[in-house]
């Protein structure tokens, strides 16, 4: 993400007051594209690699005796194959396929999220990447993390039918760690999300908002 956002912050330098006349010739570039793709694989992979985390303390916390935890080996290959996974994901709009023609260049920062009414070749990979997938891996984070604090709770009070003071501050720092981690997954994905299904169902998304009038100055 740090690469591809220097790369538009150059660009953004070099046409400084005279994008528009390039705007046509950027989007078509083999550049953006590239920019494009190194923004898909980012935030996938961001996203992936925090349910694969979820997922294994979901396994030890609720099945400590039943599944074991990844080990170090294991863990790279998941890992290996996501960032594989993810990689030929983000690639495919690439090929030469014409379905994907422009699909990382309908914006100026050539990012292909769809939140807009309008159906462009390609919004269906676009609504199934970045909405559908994201939505239902934040719910898989969501009820995992909720499923966990509330296992760990019912242990720990049956262990002890009065909790003293220093396993309710356990508690809470417990619940404050989860919550941050889902809050910042909702902060990052659900605003795009609720606008993509809203722009579905055919409110208009200001371009500002949606990117497909972004300008880079």
């Amino acid at each position: 993400m740090g690469v591809y956002l220097l790369l538009i912050a150059a660009v953004d330098l070099h046409f400084r007051g005279v994008y528009m006349v390039h705007d046509a010739t950027w989007r078509r570039s083999a550049l953006c594209r590239l920019a494009g793709f190194l923004s898909t694989c980012s935030s996938e992979i961001c996203v992936f690699t925090l349910v694969v985390i979820t997922v294994d303390r979901f396994v030890a916390i609720i099945f400590p005796f039943r599944f074991r935890r990844l080990r170090m080996l294991e863990a790279r290959a998941v890992m290996g194959s996501v960032w594989v996974g993810v990689f030929l994901a983000a690639a495919l709009p690439l090929s030469d396929l014409d379905y994907f023609e422009g699909f990382y260049g309908r914006s100026g920062v050539c990012l292909a999220l769809h939140i807009t009414p309008d159906k462009p070749s390609g919004w269906e990979y676009s609504v199934f990447l970045f909405l559908a997938l994201n939505l239902f891996l934040f719910l898989v984070i969501f009820c995992s993390y909720l499923w966990m604090f509330v296992i760990a709770r019912q242990t720990r009070m049956a262990a002890c039918r009065l909790a003293t003071t220093q396993q309710l501050k356990s508690d809470r720092a417990m619940a404050r760690r989860m919550t941050l981690i889902v809050l910042t997954d909702f902060c990052c994905w659900v605003p795009i999300i609720l606008l993509g299904i809203v722009s579905l169902n055919g409110a208009k998304v200001p371009p500002q908002v949606s990117g497909g009038g972004l300008r880079i100055t």
